[in-house]
């Protein structure tokens, strides 16, 4: 995650974390927009094409900032698969319903 625990810290979640735990995300393998490694991924009315084997997507942030650990359309699809682990102490209940589903299922995409 963002931070690691020391000294009995508990670890932090950054904002890109955050907003890809709680935000409303639908993401989808088989769009028509994807090729075969691709995930096409709706949020806000705007869908955002993400390579997850090469950390890639085509959002502003990407574009324009281009976070080491990925934006927040990439980490929703990690988390979605189990490649991103959450937190042991995170609270399930703020986590958006659909991811929810997902992380209850094992993180099968």
């Amino acid at each position: 995650m963002a931070a690691t625990a020391t000294g009995g810290e508990l670890p932090t979640l950054d904002g890109r974390d955050t907003k890809a735990l709680t935000e409303p995300m639908d993401c989808y393998q088989d769009d028509p927009a994807t090729t075969e490694d691709q995930v096409a991924v709706y949020h806000r009315g705007d869908r955002y094409v993400i390579d997850p084997s090469v950390g890639v997507c085509d959002c502003p942030d990407m574009l324009h900032r281009r976070p080491d650990d990925g934006c927040k359309h990439l980490r929703r699809w990690w988390f979605r698969t189990g490649e991103r682990q959450l937190p042991e102490w995170a609270d399930l209940e703020a986590v958006d319903r659909d991811l929810r589903e997902h992380i209850d299922d094992g993180g099968s995409a």
